[in-house]
Parts: structure tokens; C-alpha cells; sequence
């Protein structure tokens, strides 16, 4: 389950990712969900766009050194966003060609006799 932000910044980001998602789950004609993985990535976004509209309040009132961190610090969580936003995708992932789905079976093939070789000993 998904925690739910404290700041509209964050809101509306995942609202809007969200939205984008539905968008390419009608297109592609399924219903499709986010995994566990991808939901708790969401929340981790959501908690880092947080921590900046926190840290971008504490920015404004700041002076010399304590102004400096701040800046640090606002711009590596900025960098955990983006590294974040790599991991998902509102797309719907493209059907694999005909040689992508032969080789994947080949494969399956080999380790399947690996598995049977291995559960006979």
C-alpha cells in the first residue's frame, strides 16, 4: 500500500503518474496494475518530493554554511528522484519480436534440462 505524501508537489506528481499509467492500460486494451515493487517506488518518490519541499522551505530562511548544506542536499534528493524515476514506467512494454520469443524459449529449454539433470542426482 502506497503512503500517502504530505505535499501537493508530491500529490500531484503521482496523481499524474498515475493518470499516465491508466492512459497506456486503455490503450493497450488490458487492465493492467502497479507491481509491489513499483508501488513502493512510487511511495519512495513520493517521501523524497517531501523531504525537498521541506528542505526548499528550510532553504529560504537559511544563512552562509547552513545554506550550503541545504543545497547539497536538496540537490542529491533531487538525484534520488531522477534515479527513482528510472526505475518505473507508465508505458506498456512492447511484445517481443518473433526471434526475441524463439531465443527465450531455447533458453528455457536449456535450463529446463539443467533443473532435470540436477533433481536426478
Amino acid at each position: 500500500m502506497r503512503r500517502i505524501p504530505k505535499s501537493t508537489e508530491a500529490q500531484r506528481l503521482l496523481a499524474s503518474l498515475d493518470a499516465e499509467f491508466a492512459d497506456s492500460s486503455n490503450r493497450a486494451g488490458r487492465d493492467l496494475v502497479w507491481s509491489a515493487a513499483e508501488e513502493q517506488v512510487l511511495s519512495m518518490i513520493g517521501e523524497a518530493i517531501d523531504r525537498k519541499v521541506e528542505l526548499s522551505a528550510e532553504y529560504a530562511d537559511a544563512q552562509g554554511a547552513a545554506k550550503v548544506r541545504l543545497a547539497t542536499e536538496i540537490r542529491l534528493t533531487e538525484q534520488a528522484v531522477t534515479r527513482l524515476f528510472r526505475s518505473i514506467s507508465t508505458e506498456v512494454a512492447a511484445p517481443l519480436s518473433a526471434t526475441s520469443l524463439k531465443a527465450q524459449r531455447a533458453a528455457h529449454s536449456r535450463w529446463n534440462r539443467e533443473r532435470m539433470k540436477q533433481a536426478r542426482r
